[in-house]
């Protein structure tokens, strides 16, 4: 019996935490609470559902939906019984869904509401795998469809069963090198691979954060990008482990309407996230009454300034973190009313990162951890944290994880994070490994340890 596995870890939770608040998810009237005890019979109702709908171990399911609670409960209920989690990105063409559930031979097909059910109805007949769709959202016209139910009932058929003796022997002899997922990215000529991650290559990302960010009970997370990213489901898979909250809320349009409300401690993000929220804030600043205006300049010179000593190898005197403290101070009512009274920090993925913002985040007191990654390394490579932040860079390589630069400069990755190939193509598993190192296609240098991207390798 395995403990490094994520359907034990789900449960060991549930019993830890009991009565406390696992998840919240916005309606269109407020926000709902989820206690880990409800959670908990959830993923257990679920699972015994599966079972009863023929899903053996080893079986591929599809979750094609955007960002809620049930897409959690889903994913630790196939894992549960065995079985591989695939997910599908909710904006994902019928075309591109369809080709990903053949290529996987994904069984049964979680849909979240009406966009997806009908893109799955469009090519279910056609499929020679696809037995199922069961729905999440009631919005989707689906009562006469033997072949589809909501997702409620697909609830209350597990909470009827008798197949607890089943899950329990299945969880049993679950191991850490079990296939947990598969992440299915484009390929060359729109071909999807489907990257293949083990519960051992989770865990250690799982185990790297809790070493690098320390995540409280009591913190909260707002579950922003979607499920189908890496980043952001390694991200909530840690957040659950150190019994910390995370909220969903479907539409990633009302992000900065959501953050005032869930009062977020720490989420992650993508560049793109502060393409809007820089901007309003600068020209909040600069919309405000000359003294004060005067005050936030300062301020915000402070993170420029902060920024040079660390990547001047310098640690802070005293004088500038007391000009820190007061640069704090005066950005803090600007920055909370946007994010809420509580964000400590942001973990940062994807693109480069502007430095002006990441200097302005800093004199805010709301640092931005930027790292580098890819789906192959479970993704997560290097990260910068609060004891070893460099800004301008991608931070140093996770715990047990190696980093190298080729000759031709290609950043190459290996380690305990990296996938175990592609899912049935072999010879696309061997051209992405070179003498036991993953080629990450990016091209980059070491400082000191501290990764730089500096962009795509030229084929």
């Amino acid at each position: 019996m395995d403990e490094k596995h994520l359907a034990r870890m789900i449960f060991r939770c549930v019993d830890k935490f009991g009565g406390r608040t696992a998840m919240k998810y916005r309606t269109d009237e407020m926000w709902i609470s989820v206690t880990w005890n409800s959670m908990g019979e959830r993923i257990k109702a679920c699972a015994k559902a599966l079972v009863e709908s023929g899903i053996q171990e080893g079986d591929r399911i599809g979750i094609f939906a955007d960002n809620c609670p049930e897409w959690a409960i889903a994913d630790f209920s196939i894992m549960s019984v065995g079985a591989i989690s695939v997910p599908i990105a909710a904006v994902e063409s019928a075309a591109e869904a369809e080709r990903i559930v053949n290529h996987a031979g994904i069984k049964l097909l979680f849909t979240g509401d009406a966009a997806q059910y009908e893109k799955a109805l469009s090519f279910y007949y056609a499929s020679d795998y696809l037995q199922k769709i069961v729905i999440f959202s009631k919005n989707a016209a689906a009562d006469d469809n033997p072949h589809a139910l909501y997702f409620q009932d697909f609830i209350e058929m597990g909470r009827r069963s008798r197949r607890d003796d089943a899950v329990h022997a299945r969880m049993e002899h679950v191991s850490t090198d079990d296939f947990a997922t598969l992440i299915y990215t484009p390929g060359t000529g729109g071909e999807s691979k489907g990257i293949i991650l083990t519960h051992a290559n989770l865990f250690h990302q799982i185990d790297s954060l809790q070493r690098l960010h320390p995540v409280r009970e009591d913190d909260v997370s707002f579950c922003y990008l979607p499920l189908t990213r890496a980043l952001e489901r390694t991200w909530s898979y840690y957040i659950f482990y150190q019994g910390a909250t995370n909220c969903y809320c479907p539409d990633r349009r009302r992000v900065y309407e959501c953050l005032p409300q869930v009062q977020p401690t720490c989420m992650a993000v993508t560049p793109s996230f502060f393409e809007k929220l820089y901007p309003a804030l600068n020209e909040k600043i600069k919309g405000s009454p000359a003294p004060l205006r005067g005050i936030l300049e300062w301020a915000r010179t402070t993170g420029v300034i902060a920024a040079k000593i660390l990547k001047d190898g310098m640690r802070f005197k005293l004088g500038i973190k007391i000009r820190m403290r007061l640069s704090h101070m005066a950005l803090k009512k600007l920055v909370r009313q946007s994010l809420g009274e509580n964000m400590r920090y942001f973990i940062c993925g994807g693109d480069f990162l502007p430095a002006v913002v990441e200097e302005f985040f800093l004199a805010a007191g709301v640092p931005v951890y930027q790292g580098y990654g890819l789906k192959e390394a479970s993704p997560m490579v290097t990260i910068n944290c609060p004891e070893d932040y460099m800004p301008g860079t991608a931070g140093k390589p996770l715990p047990e994880c190696d980093v190298r630069i080729a000759d031709d400069g290609e950043i190459l990755v290996g380690g305990p994070n990296v996938m175990k190939g592609y899912y049935r193509t072999s010879g696309r598993s061997a051209e992405a490994f070179g003498e036991g190192w993953i080629r990450t296609g990016d091209i980059g240098e070491l400082d000191n340890g501290y990764l730089r991207v500096l962009g795509r390798k030229m084929t």
